[in-house]
Protein backbone atom coordinates (compact mmCIF):
# COMPACT_ATOMS: atom_id res chain seq x y z
CA UNK A 1 0.00 0.00 0.00
CA UNK A 2 1.28 3.54 -1.07
CA UNK A 3 0.60 6.98 0.72
CA UNK A 4 1.42 10.34 -0.03
CA UNK A 5 1.86 12.67 1.80
CA UNK A 6 2.16 16.16 0.62
CA UNK A 7 4.12 18.51 2.75
CA UNK A 8 3.82 22.41 2.80
CA UNK A 9 7.64 22.94 3.58
CA UNK A 10 6.72 26.68 5.18
CA UNK A 11 4.05 24.74 7.48
CA UNK A 12 6.18 21.21 8.82
CA UNK A 13 6.85 20.58 12.01
CA UNK A 14 8.13 18.63 14.46
CA UNK A 15 4.41 17.53 16.08
CA UNK A 16 3.19 17.07 12.00
CA UNK A 17 5.42 15.03 11.60
CA UNK A 18 4.85 12.66 14.66
CA UNK A 19 1.26 12.81 13.33
CA UNK A 20 1.41 11.29 10.21
CA UNK A 21 3.97 8.83 11.51
CA UNK A 22 1.73 7.72 13.88
CA UNK A 23 -0.86 7.46 10.98
CA UNK A 24 1.26 5.57 8.51
CA UNK A 25 1.96 3.04 11.33
CA UNK A 26 -1.57 2.43 12.31
CA UNK A 27 -2.77 1.85 8.56
CA UNK A 28 0.13 -0.39 7.73
CA UNK A 29 -0.49 -2.27 10.77
CA UNK A 30 -1.76 -6.14 10.88
CA UNK A 31 -5.16 -4.67 10.97
CA UNK A 32 -4.37 -1.92 7.97
CA UNK A 33 -6.89 0.49 10.10
CA UNK A 34 -9.78 -1.79 9.92
CA UNK A 35 -9.51 -1.80 13.71
CA UNK A 36 -9.36 1.77 14.18
CA UNK A 37 -13.60 2.06 14.63
CA UNK A 38 -16.35 -0.71 15.62
CA UNK A 39 -18.14 1.20 12.16
CA UNK A 40 -16.09 -0.82 10.02
CA UNK A 41 -15.34 -4.12 8.41
CA UNK A 42 -12.35 -5.50 7.16
CA UNK A 43 -12.21 -7.33 4.14
CA UNK A 44 -13.44 -11.06 5.80
CA UNK A 45 -16.21 -9.12 7.31
CA UNK A 46 -15.21 -9.41 11.04
CA UNK A 47 -14.88 -6.06 13.10
CA UNK A 48 -11.90 -6.24 14.99
CA UNK A 49 -12.94 -3.58 17.80
CA UNK A 50 -15.58 -6.28 18.07
CA UNK A 51 -13.86 -8.74 18.60
CA UNK A 52 -10.70 -6.92 20.98
CA UNK A 53 -13.55 -6.76 23.29
CA UNK A 54 -14.61 -10.52 23.43
CA UNK A 55 -10.31 -11.15 24.10
CA UNK A 56 -11.02 -8.68 26.97
CA UNK A 57 -14.33 -10.72 28.16
CA UNK A 58 -12.16 -13.85 28.02
CA UNK A 59 -9.46 -12.49 30.00
CA UNK A 60 -10.94 -12.12 33.21
CA UNK A 61 -12.14 -14.79 35.61
CA UNK A 62 -13.84 -17.88 34.89
CA UNK A 63 -17.73 -17.87 35.37
CA UNK A 64 -20.22 -20.58 34.99
CA UNK A 65 -24.01 -21.27 35.20
CA UNK A 66 -25.63 -24.45 35.26
CA UNK A 67 -29.77 -24.75 35.26
CA UNK A 68 -30.67 -27.83 37.86
CA UNK A 69 -33.57 -29.98 37.95
CA UNK A 70 -34.08 -27.76 41.32
CA UNK A 71 -33.44 -24.35 40.81
CA UNK A 72 -30.11 -22.53 39.29
CA UNK A 73 -26.71 -21.95 40.14
CA UNK A 74 -23.99 -19.34 39.26
CA UNK A 75 -20.63 -18.96 39.94
CA UNK A 76 -17.59 -17.40 39.23
CA UNK A 77 -14.11 -16.62 40.72
CA UNK A 78 -11.66 -13.60 40.82
CA UNK A 79 -8.23 -12.69 41.50
CA UNK A 80 -7.51 -10.84 45.10
CA UNK A 81 -4.53 -8.55 43.80
CA UNK A 82 -3.93 -7.76 47.46
CA UNK A 83 -3.57 -8.99 50.92
CA UNK A 84 -4.94 -5.74 52.22
CA UNK A 85 -8.51 -6.39 49.90
CA UNK A 86 -11.45 -6.26 52.33
CA UNK A 87 -12.93 -9.95 51.47
CA UNK A 88 -15.62 -9.81 49.44
CA UNK A 89 -15.83 -6.48 48.25
CA UNK A 90 -14.88 -7.21 44.45
CA UNK A 91 -17.67 -9.29 43.94
CA UNK A 92 -18.72 -10.53 40.69
CA UNK A 93 -22.20 -11.42 41.09
CA UNK A 94 -25.05 -8.89 40.75
CA UNK A 95 -28.68 -8.79 41.91
CA UNK A 96 -30.49 -6.90 39.62
CA UNK A 97 -34.58 -7.93 40.72
CA UNK A 98 -35.28 -10.30 43.61
CA UNK A 99 -35.20 -13.16 41.21
CA UNK A 100 -32.68 -12.08 38.00
CA UNK A 101 -28.89 -12.32 38.56
CA UNK A 102 -25.83 -12.14 36.71
CA UNK A 103 -22.41 -12.94 36.97
CA UNK A 104 -19.58 -10.79 35.43
CA UNK A 105 -16.26 -11.12 33.66
CA UNK A 106 -13.52 -9.48 31.75
CA UNK A 107 -13.75 -5.27 32.49
CA UNK A 108 -15.67 -5.29 35.52
CA UNK A 109 -16.78 -1.25 35.79
CA UNK A 110 -18.21 -2.60 31.80
CA UNK A 111 -20.16 -5.06 33.82
CA UNK A 112 -21.64 -2.67 36.60
CA UNK A 113 -22.48 -0.22 33.79
CA UNK A 114 -24.56 -3.13 32.03
CA UNK A 115 -25.36 -4.27 35.24
CA UNK A 116 -26.78 -0.27 36.18
CA UNK A 117 -28.52 -0.65 33.08
CA UNK A 118 -30.48 -3.46 33.56
CA UNK A 119 -31.18 -2.94 36.94
CA UNK A 120 -32.56 0.59 35.18
CA UNK A 121 -34.92 -1.80 32.52
CA UNK A 122 -36.71 -3.11 35.38
CA UNK A 123 -37.22 -0.92 37.03
CA UNK A 124 -38.85 1.03 34.51
CA UNK A 125 -40.63 -2.43 33.00
CA UNK A 126 -42.22 -2.24 36.65
CA UNK A 127 -43.36 1.00 36.80
CA UNK A 128 -45.12 1.26 33.29
CA UNK A 129 -46.41 -2.55 33.52
CA UNK A 130 -46.91 -3.09 37.18
CA UNK A 131 -45.57 -6.69 37.14
CA UNK A 132 -42.03 -7.62 37.39
CA UNK A 133 -39.95 -8.12 33.79
CA UNK A 134 -38.99 -11.50 33.04
CA UNK A 135 -35.62 -13.04 32.70
CA UNK A 136 -36.14 -13.45 28.54
CA UNK A 137 -37.43 -9.89 28.03
CA UNK A 138 -34.68 -8.31 30.15
CA UNK A 139 -32.06 -10.26 28.91
CA UNK A 140 -32.97 -9.21 25.38
CA UNK A 141 -33.10 -5.37 26.34
CA UNK A 142 -29.58 -5.51 27.65
CA UNK A 143 -28.15 -7.36 24.72
CA UNK A 144 -29.60 -4.88 22.27
CA UNK A 145 -28.07 -2.34 24.60
CA UNK A 146 -24.64 -3.96 24.15
CA UNK A 147 -25.36 -4.09 21.00
CA UNK A 148 -25.70 -0.09 20.39
CA UNK A 149 -22.07 -0.10 21.56
CA UNK A 150 -20.67 -1.67 18.41
CA UNK A 151 -23.26 0.36 15.68
CA UNK A 152 -21.08 3.93 16.58
CA UNK A 153 -17.59 5.12 16.04
CA UNK A 154 -17.81 7.59 18.72
CA UNK A 155 -18.26 4.61 21.41
CA UNK A 156 -16.10 1.56 22.91
CA UNK A 157 -17.62 -2.21 22.63
CA UNK A 158 -18.34 -3.65 26.37
CA UNK A 159 -15.25 -5.85 27.38
CA UNK A 160 -17.25 -7.85 29.59
CA UNK A 161 -19.51 -11.21 29.10
CA UNK A 162 -22.72 -11.78 31.12
CA UNK A 163 -24.60 -14.30 32.72
CA UNK A 164 -27.71 -14.02 33.42
CA UNK A 165 -30.10 -16.10 35.47
CA UNK A 166 -33.53 -16.22 36.13
CA UNK A 167 -37.26 -17.68 36.74
CA UNK A 168 -39.75 -16.94 34.75
CA UNK A 169 -43.26 -18.60 35.97
CA UNK A 170 -41.48 -21.16 37.80
CA UNK A 171 -39.30 -22.04 35.18
CA UNK A 172 -35.20 -21.38 35.95
CA UNK A 173 -33.86 -19.21 32.42
CA UNK A 174 -30.37 -19.09 31.67
CA UNK A 175 -27.95 -16.82 29.30
CA UNK A 176 -25.05 -15.86 28.34
CA UNK A 177 -24.30 -12.05 26.74
CA UNK A 178 -21.83 -11.24 24.84
CA UNK A 179 -19.79 -8.12 24.15
CA UNK A 180 -21.28 -8.15 20.38
CA UNK A 181 -24.80 -8.10 22.17
CA UNK A 182 -25.45 -11.64 20.88
CA UNK A 183 -27.03 -13.76 23.48
CA UNK A 184 -28.42 -17.41 23.61
CA UNK A 185 -29.94 -19.43 26.45
CA UNK A 186 -28.43 -22.23 27.83
CA UNK A 187 -28.52 -25.68 30.06
CA UNK A 188 -24.93 -24.54 31.11
CA UNK A 189 -22.81 -22.27 29.98
CA UNK A 190 -19.16 -20.68 30.98
CA UNK A 191 -16.98 -17.82 29.61
CA UNK A 192 -13.77 -16.08 31.28
CA UNK A 193 -10.45 -17.21 30.48
CA UNK A 194 -10.85 -20.79 31.73
CA UNK A 195 -13.91 -21.59 29.75
CA UNK A 196 -12.72 -24.30 27.64
CA UNK A 197 -11.92 -26.25 30.56
CA UNK A 198 -15.67 -25.65 32.20
CA UNK A 199 -17.30 -26.62 29.45
CA UNK A 200 -15.60 -29.75 29.42
CA UNK A 201 -16.21 -30.97 32.65
CA UNK A 202 -20.17 -29.20 31.88
CA UNK A 203 -20.22 -31.85 29.18
CA UNK A 204 -19.41 -34.69 31.89
CA UNK A 205 -22.51 -33.48 33.59
CA UNK A 206 -26.21 -34.66 33.69
CA UNK A 207 -27.85 -31.62 34.32
CA UNK A 208 -31.55 -33.04 34.40
CA UNK A 209 -30.31 -35.09 37.36
CA UNK A 210 -28.05 -32.14 39.05
CA UNK A 211 -29.36 -30.38 42.30
CA UNK A 212 -28.19 -26.95 43.59
CA UNK A 213 -26.71 -28.69 46.00
CA UNK A 214 -24.40 -30.74 43.67
CA UNK A 215 -23.84 -28.36 41.19
CA UNK A 216 -22.00 -25.86 43.96
CA UNK A 217 -19.63 -28.52 44.07
CA UNK A 218 -19.02 -28.93 40.15
CA UNK A 219 -18.63 -25.10 40.04
CA UNK A 220 -15.61 -25.28 42.76
CA UNK A 221 -14.15 -28.22 40.78
CA UNK A 222 -14.43 -26.17 37.07
CA UNK A 223 -13.15 -22.95 38.08
CA UNK A 224 -10.38 -24.87 40.82
CA UNK A 225 -9.66 -26.99 37.36
CA UNK A 226 -9.50 -24.03 35.25
CA UNK A 227 -6.75 -22.05 36.92
CA UNK A 228 -3.32 -21.22 35.43
CA UNK A 229 -0.93 -24.08 36.50
CA UNK A 230 2.56 -22.76 38.25
CA UNK A 231 0.86 -19.59 39.58
CA UNK A 232 0.91 -18.42 43.31
CA UNK A 233 -2.40 -16.18 42.97
CA UNK A 234 -5.19 -15.83 45.76
CA UNK A 235 -8.55 -16.44 44.40
CA UNK A 236 -12.33 -15.45 46.14
CA UNK A 237 -15.20 -17.43 45.13
CA UNK A 238 -18.63 -16.16 44.78
CA UNK A 239 -21.80 -18.90 44.12
CA UNK A 240 -25.21 -18.15 44.33
CA UNK A 241 -28.62 -19.70 43.65
CA UNK A 242 -32.25 -19.49 43.44
CA UNK A 243 -34.63 -22.81 44.44
CA UNK A 244 -37.14 -23.96 46.57
CA UNK A 245 -34.49 -23.06 49.55
CA UNK A 246 -34.49 -19.48 49.06
CA UNK A 247 -38.34 -18.94 47.90
CA UNK A 248 -36.64 -18.70 43.75
CA UNK A 249 -34.84 -15.25 45.06
CA UNK A 250 -31.79 -15.20 44.24
CA UNK A 251 -28.90 -15.68 47.42
CA UNK A 252 -25.39 -16.37 47.92
CA UNK A 253 -24.72 -19.64 49.03
CA UNK A 254 -24.47 -20.16 52.70
CA UNK A 255 -20.46 -20.09 53.44
CA UNK A 256 -20.02 -22.84 55.63
CA UNK A 257 -21.74 -25.10 52.85
CA UNK A 258 -19.65 -23.24 50.37
CA UNK A 259 -16.39 -23.53 51.69
CA UNK A 260 -16.78 -27.49 52.84
CA UNK A 261 -17.86 -28.27 49.04
CA UNK A 262 -14.67 -25.65 47.93
CA UNK A 263 -12.36 -27.91 50.39
CA UNK A 264 -13.99 -31.35 48.85
CA UNK A 265 -13.31 -30.68 45.65
CA UNK A 266 -9.98 -29.83 45.58
CA UNK A 267 -9.44 -32.56 47.77
CA UNK A 268 -10.90 -34.99 45.05
CA UNK A 269 -8.92 -33.17 42.52
CA UNK A 270 -5.77 -34.48 44.50
CA UNK A 271 -6.71 -37.49 44.72
CA UNK A 272 -7.40 -37.36 40.73
CA UNK A 273 -4.26 -36.02 40.27
CA UNK A 274 -2.44 -39.29 42.31
CA UNK A 275 -4.59 -41.75 40.79
CA UNK A 276 -6.12 -42.88 43.68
Amino acid sequence: MLFFINFDTQRVTLDNLIREFIFLLNMSGAGTGYDLSSTTYNPEGKVYQVEYAMKAAESGGSIIGLKCKDGIVIGGERNVLSKMLVQHSNKCIFGITKNIGAVVTGVIPDGKAVISRARQEATQYAEFYGKDIGSTVLADRVAQYMYLFTLYGGLRPFGCSIIMAGIDDGTPKLFLIEPSGAYFEYFACASGKGNQVCKTEIDKLNLSELTCREAVYHIHKMLVKSREEGQEKRYEVDISWMNSETNFFLVPVPVEFKDEMERKAKDDIESEERGD
